[in-house]
């Protein structure tokens, strides 16, 4: 009986370290298994990769493109044969109105001119004769001296001397606008843009001397699609970007609109007029825009925060300094000034995330980067 209960006992106590040992284990792997806390450092994000929500001034409407011209242009060229004896003027050169700009050579053209003159002093000369004539046979007609045929006969002879003298009124009409057109005056104050002779060189008729234009108000034609006609007024505003000037908008206004569309484009052709009075736009520059069809101020970011498609859309905002992916609700887009609208999903003042920042894991600390201060100039000593 005792062996029993001693048998007994030790298994009891046998249990007990095992469940001992168990327990004791079990604790071991969940103090091993305990999270530990690691403190992540933040993403440092460049100041020009954040922007703020504000209220802008966001415009839609058909994009344009195209080359400036001259809204006023005039092409010099030979009206006579001969050689260039003088060019008065360089490219650049401002003119004024009728101020020559070149001469050709004219010795011929005056010897046509006096030989004209002479034409028409000789033919004054027979007309004032047989004028004088027809007088006197007239007068010796009513006194019964002459026939009536030869009061005729005088008659047509004066006849024909009158119009002997204004053909050669005529003849000296042309020479003198043959020899005027030797010299080569400004149609209009403007600049000199083009001048592909020089002085010596023999040019025939038509031969292209000069161009002038006036640099004061410059155009910009363009097509515009058929499905954008009811935007499409005239003085609408065209607001655009031009080759060398990047940073600069310009502004202009539809002087007109083409009755007909392009035949094979199915485009309407339009023509921008742009003040130019600073002289900055160049013509023959190239130039893109947009006619600003709609125009209001609403919330918006830029462009380059916005992540996805539709209801899908999102913006990185940041959070309580973390960066917080939120959908939002966009509408009108600024192609040109590269703005949407945001309708729903932010607050104005918030700063969002643009660019490749804008792909940060949700809930990523960040930490935005203060701007360089510039470096203090020198001072400079002065005795």
């Amino acid at each position: 009986g005792q062996s029993r209960c001693g048998g007994t006992g030790r298994a009891r106590v046998r249990l007990l370290l095992a469940a001992w040992v168990v327990i004791t284990a079990l604790g071991a792997c969940r103090r091993e298994a305990a999270p530990v806390e690691v403190k992540s450092e933040p993403v440092l994000v460049p100041p020009e990769s954040v922007a703020v929500v504000e209220v802008r001034k966001l415009s839609t409407g058909p994009r344009i493109a195209g080359s400036l011209e001259a809204a006023r242009r005039a092409v010099m060229r030979a009206e006579t044969n001969g050689a260039v004896v003088d060019l008065e003027t360089e490219i650049g050169d401002r003119v004024e109105r009728g101020q020559v700009l070149a001469r050709l050579e004219s010795q011929a053209l005056e010897q046509a001119v006096a030989s004209a003159r002479t034409g028409v002093r000789t033919a004054e000369q027979a007309y004032a004769i047989a004028a004088a004539q027809l007088a006197r046979t007239e007068r010796l007609y009513r006194a019964g001296g002459v026939a009536e045929q030869d009061v005729e006969a005088q008659r047509n002879a004066t006849a024909t001397a009158r119009a002997q003298v204004d053909e050669a009124r005529a003849r000296l009409s042309s020479a003198v606008d043959a020899l005027s057109s030797a010299t080569v005056r400004a149609p209009f104050d403007g600049v000199v843009s083009e001048r592909p002779v020089n002085a010596g060189d023999v040019v025939t008729t038509g031969t292209h001397l000069l161009t002038v234009v006036d640099p004061s108000s410059v155009r910009l034609e363009a097509s515009v699609p058929s499905e954008h006609l009811p935007s499409l007024r005239v003085g609408t505003r065209v607001r655009f970007r031009v080759r060398g000037y990047p940073e600069r908008d310009f502004v202009g206004t539809i002087a007109r609109i083409a009755p007909a569309a392009n035949s094979e484009t199915r485009q309407i052709p339009i023509i921008v007029e742009i003040p130019n009075r600073s002289g900055a736009l160049l013509v023959g520059l190239y130039a893109e825009g947009r006619i600003a069809a709609r125009s209001r101020e609403v919330l918006s970011v830029p462009a380059a925060a916005i992540a996805g498609t539709g209801e899908a859309t999102t913006v990185t905002v940041i959070r309580n300094g973390r960066a917080t992916q939120v959908p939002v609700e966009i509408g009108l887009r600024d192609e040109q000034a590269e703005l949407v609208e945001i309708r729903s999903g932010l607050e104005r003042g918030e700063r969002v995330l643009l660019g490749p920042e804008r792909d940060v894991a949700s809930g990523t600390p960040v930490e935005v980067l203060k701007r360089p201060e510039a470096e203090p100039e020198p001072e400079t000593q002065t005795n």
